[in-house]
């Protein structure tokens, strides 16, 4: 496929074509926080409490 950005960016434009999608990036749900991450990619428990949290703002928000 490429590189991860490529994919992202297939991603978006196939979603484009359908208005009631919304793309929601990751680093919208977490911050840039490396005490955040067990393994630098991964979260740790107070990571997916921080991506479960936004994740439901941004979906209250519409």
């Amino acid at each position: 496929m490429g590189t991860f950005q490529e994919m992202v960016d297939a991603i978006v434009q196939a979603c484009s074509a359908f208005p009631s999608i919304q793309i929601i990036s990751g680093t919208e749900l977490l911050p840039r926080d490396p005490a955040l991450l067990a393994d630098k990619v991964h979260p740790i428990d107070e990571g997916f409490e921080l991506i479960a949290a936004n994740l439901v703002r941004m979906i209250d928000r519409g």
